[in-house]
């Protein structure tokens, strides 16, 4: 029998016919993204928006657990070779053994922990994720190493829950938004050289240090030094990470840390040393190497290097009146320029934070509160630049406008504190289906949302409708009082611009709108579509021809 998932639900394609597989209660499984099938020939099936099901021995059933919540969107499915089945589902890889049992294996900062997985062999597992490619411990969950970057340049973005295979000759090949890469994984695993750590300047403030062979003299008092740090490491630079120690106040490593400035101040009397190692993912960590060593003073000792620079400078300064005057006008211009540098200093900070203030205030102005997606500000900007972008390429612009159907008499039932989780559940939803970088939502509106397509033709942005309707619909929220069915949907309009004709926003947005209005006539929980503004001759598939025949497919 032949398995085929799609966005409208699941398949068995076999020599007697076509039969659906729908849930347990009836109804199609809705938009399926990924299927596996184990050893024991149990089919496990990865939806958007409805969590992990199997099939086993013509039953079908759903896996739920704390950790692999129901509304989950499971991105990919792949067997160790303990027999543990494991699944990339939002940003979380969990691990189902062979009694059952569920348990988070791995966690990522990033929304979709992996957009593909594989074991590499019985200790390792692939994760081909949103910027790079991952090896992660079967038994730690720790990250072995990570290839985040193309030898040409180029970020490694992940695509589809196929995008990653190992061949007979163990070789990894990567599906990514750039192409196809390969990693030879036993070359990388016979480099044997490590990165190493290189001092490229050291900034004083508000001190005047003294260089000698032995490192840097300073005197006591409130100053500030930078430490800027550089590496020829060539294989990956730019995921180095750092610990750094001061011999002399710890002999603890810091946290690691990207490669970045190292910067002490105002330390007490004593002899340093600044001691840098750093780790590449690739081929571990380097030998550790003292940059930079400097030494402060007591305030007596300070004293005594005046005197003896004064006292050997001119033979006049040899009179006791003369050193003291010459004394006193140095500590006083010392002082001056203390505070001249402490002064510095704050108002340093104070433009820091009133510039971090003015960055978070223009981030709130453009961020709706609730949903945490781009609000009608946002989305104008979002809408207007693509439209440009359009014109400049030729390729088609989409736009889609989304309401939740009936959401007043959803508010009227069940309250607004559920009608805030309904649209926040919804906003993750769609956001989780856009895949194209240049992909914009916003909520522009109570219960409306817009979606902006980029490079989008009018086929492949029905395509991007239906799995919204299908997506909302299977997230089960109930809705008694909705007219069209038992739990919420939404109508969408879209429309398409054609990137050869000058259409402004606004006609764009308006022939969404009303396309959306002809949905909601037409009984809601349904699409409306056009064909391109400025070419109504073309047939829809035209449209895919003027962006490039991939990415319609990417859709």
């Amino acid at each position: 029998d032949l398995y085929v998932g799609s966005v409208r639900g699941l398949v068995c394609l076999s020599p007697s016919g076509m039969r659906e597989i729908t849930k347990p209660e009836g109804g199609s499984l809705g938009y399926v993204y990924s299927l596996f099938e184990d050893n024991a020939g149990t089919l496990w099936i990865g939806m958007l928006g409805n969590g992990l099901w199997c099939l086993a021995n013509g039953v079908i059933k759903r896996v739920v657990d704390s950790t692999l919540p129901k509304h989950a969107n499971v991105t990919s499915i792949c067997q160790s070779q303990q027999g543990d089945i494991l699944v990339a589902h939002n940003s979380r890889i969990s691990k189902i053994g062979s009694d059952g049992s569920v348990s988070s294996f791995f966690e990522s900062q990033d929304t979709v922990s992996a957009w593909a997985i594989t074991c590499f062999d019985e200790a390792t597992l692939l994760a081909g994720t949103g910027c790079g490619l991952k090896h992660i411990d079967l038994n730690s969950g720790e990250v072995i190493r990570t290839i985040a970057s193309a030898p040409l340049g180029g970020g490694w973005e992940f695509t589809t829950s196929r995008s990653l295979t190992v061949t007979e000759d163990r070789k990894v090949l990567c599906g990514t938004s750039d192409g196809l890469g390969c990693v030879n994984l036993a070359e990388l695993d016979q480099l044997t050289s490590t990165p190493e750590v290189h001092l490229a300047q050291v900034h004083w403030h508000d001190t005047q240090p003294v260089e000698h062979s032995n490192g840097f003299y300073v005197m006591p008092g409130k100053w500030r030094v930078d430490f800027d740090l550089w590496t020829d490491w060539a294989i990956d630079e730019m995921n180095c990470i750092m610990q750094f120690r001061l011999l002399g106040f710890t002999s603890d490593w810091s946290d690691p840390q990207p490669l970045s400035r190292i910067s002490f101040n105002s330390l007490p009397a004593g002899s340093y040393a600044l001691e840098v190692r750093l780790q590449s993912s690739i081929c571990g960590t380097g030998n550790s190497t003292v940059v930079s060593r400097f030494q402060v003073g007591t305030a007596w000792q300070s004293a005594g290097i005046a005197i003896s620079d004064w006292f050997g400078s001119k033979a006049e300064s040899k009179t006791g009146f003369a050193f003291a005057k010459r004394w006193a006008i140095s500590r006083r211009k010392h002082e001056l320029e203390q505070l001249i540098g402490e002064r510095t200093t704050e108002l340093t900070m104070i433009n820091e934070k009133l510039r971090s203030a003015a960055t978070e205030f223009e981030q709130l102005a453009y961020t709706d509160p609730l949903t945490a997606i781009g609000n009608r500000r946002a989305f104008d900007g979002a809408l207007a630049a693509a439209l440009e972008r359009g014109r400049v390429s030729g390729s088609a612009t989409s736009l889609l406008l989304i309401d939740f159907d009936y959401f007043k008499s959803f508010n009227d039932q069940y309250g607004h504190a559920a009608g805030d989780d309904c649209l926040k559940i919804g906003a993750a939803t769609i956001k989780a289906l856009l895949r194209k970088p240049n992909d914009f939502i916003a909520r522009i509106g109570g219960e409306e949302f817009a979606v902006v397509l980029p490079d989008t033709c009018r086929a492949s942005a029905d395509r991007v409708a239906e799995r919204i309707l299908s997506a909302i619909r299977e997230l089960e929220t109930p809705h008694e009082k909705s007219a069209v069915a038992a739990h919420m949907t939404v109508s969408v309009g879209s429309a398409t611009a054609d990137g050869k004709a000058n259409i402004r926003p606004a006609q764009l947005f308006s022939d969404a709108d009303d396309h959306l209005y002809r949905a909601k006539a037409a009984g809601r929980n349904h699409a409306s579509s056009d064909y391109k503004l400025g070419s109504s001759s073309l047939p829809e598939c035209e449209a895919g021809k003027q962006i490039g025949q991939d990415r319609v497919i990417q859709r």
